[in-house]
């Protein structure tokens, strides 16, 4: 038998927090032996190393490459539940204080003539276990179903570290953008699905 991840709810893939463990799978029924599968795929244009915990106990560790492609992450890994419960989660392998980025990100964001150009980095710091992180920069004024194309649409930055030395790639830049009417969000760029199987 085939079942879908506990947190797979609307067929859409799980996005991997930026600073936070992600709940994965709850098996949270007296299920005996079953097996999981996770695959995952990385948006970005770097590598990103994650763990898996298993009950508080980090115990598998992926490194998803920048492919496009989706890659198995936890290849058929038994779990055995006796009535306790078992909790999955996943997270970027880094420090707690991987990233010191200002509070006013969308102020550093640089635009020419509406276009994403780079981002300002003197004033973000990174130490030698961080990860990199996608930033989306959207427009403030346009909602989700906002289809008006004098509206700016959305640019991605991909910012990493390299011995400690921040870099900055930008990977789509996006258009009429205004200064003043940015909204910015971080993002593991790692998105990811599975299945749990039974004999």
């Amino acid at each position: 038998m085939r079942y879908s991840l506990s947190t797979h709810t609307d067929g859409s893939y799980l996005s991997l927090d930026a600073y936070s463990s992600t709940l994965v799978h709850r098996e949270d029924v007296d299920s005996g032996t079953r097996y999981i599968r996770i695959i995952g795929f990385n948006r970005g244009k770097t590598s990103r190393n994650i763990s898996f915990t298993f009950n508080d106990v980090e115990a598998i560790y992926a490194t998803v490459q920048p492919t496009g492609n989706s890659q198995i992450l936890v290849p058929d890994i038994p779990i055995y539940n006796n009535g306790n419960g078992i909790d999955i989660y996943a997270s970027l392998r880094q420090s707690v204080l991987a990233w010191n980025i200002p509070q006013n990100i969308e102020d550093l964001i640089v635009l020419d003539q509406g276009i994403v150009t780079g981002i300002v980095i003197s004033n973000i710091t990174a130490n030698l276990s961080a990860q990199p992180l996608l930033i989306h920069v959207t427009d403030s004024r346009r909602s989700d179903t906002d289809v008006d194309p004098s509206k700016g649409s959305e640019a991605i930055l991909e910012i990493h570290q390299t011995n400690g030395s921040v870099s900055v790639q930008v990977i789509e830049s996006g258009y009429n953008l205004e200064s003043g009417n940015l909204r910015v969000s971080l993002n593991s760029g790692i998105h990811i699905y599975g299945d749990i199987f039974s004999d």
